[in-house]
């Protein structure tokens, strides 16, 4: 005896999808030293892995993503817009990660 399929309803398809989103991403801002930046500008790499990403889920909007070369300048911005996901590099100016991330923070 064939097993009958039973159509899938929409809530138990779906249900937990907002669950795997709560936060979207709106704003990215990226803290590079003008070499850095201009790399992954020059190859697109971030903008492409975001964009390839949104597309696989469907997503319609990207993020913008901020550019900022120091340390400092990015939490003169973190003072004045919001971000959702910041991504420094390693060297940030005379600012260590550490440091900076502890002071990111504390604006947040």
């Amino acid at each position: 005896m064939e097993e009958e399929e039973k159509p899938l309803d929409y809530e138990i398809q779906f249900v937990g999808f907002d669950n795997l989103m709560p936060y979207r991403v709106r704003k990215i801002l990226l803290v590079a030293s003008p070499y850095d930046s201009s790399v992954i500008a020059d190859d697109d790499r971030l903008t492409e892995l975001i964009f390839n990403e949104y597309l696989g889920l469907n997503l319609s909007h990207t993020p913008q993503i901020r550019r900022v070369s120091t340390a400092k300048e990015a939490l003169r911005k973190l003072r004045h817009e919001n971000f959702d996901i910041i991504i420094t590099m390693m060297r940030s100016g005379e600012m260590d990660v550490i440091r900076f991330a502890n002071k990111a923070k504390s604006i947040l």
